[in-house]
């Protein structure tokens, strides 16, 4: 074997190895810097482009399920610690809110008509399989 790919070889073999994901197989854009992050045990999470994904994304849990217009998104999160409820994730201002009720969601109205779906179900309509 010829001496000058033995470093790519090497490269190649550390990046199997490990967690990475440098084609972002396990990333698909929900809106603008957004995106739905499936992670190898199967949970899913809310990332921004721009920020650490580690830490269960920037809503702090795991998406159960999860809805969008063309600037909203709306997630039912589990977070590791405390409650779970549903967030609205303004793409346009980055603006979180939450946690709210199913009532307190109904009655917002920057939201209307937004169906949500489970994480996996979303993933396949965002392109993945």
């Amino acid at each position: 074997m010829n001496a000058r790919f033995a470093p790519l070889l090497l490269v190649l073999f550390s990046v199997v190895g490990c967690d990475l994901d440098p084609f972002r197989l396990d990333d698909r854009t929900v809106i603008g810097n957004y995106y739905l992050n499936r992670f190898e045990s199967g949970s899913f999470y809310l990332c921004h482009e721009f920020r650490d994904c580690s830490g269960y994304g920037v809503l702090g849990g795991t998406v159960r399920s999860i809805g969008w217009n063309d600037r909203y998104i709306v997630v039912w999160q589990n977070p590791d610690f405390g409650d779970s409820g549903w967030v609205v994730v303004d793409s346009q201002t980055d603006k979180i809110t939450g946690l709210l009720t199913d009532d307190q969601l109904t009655s917002m109205n920057s939201i209307p008509g937004i169906q949500t779906l489970g994480a996996s179900d979303a993933w396949k309509k965002l392109g993945g399989s």
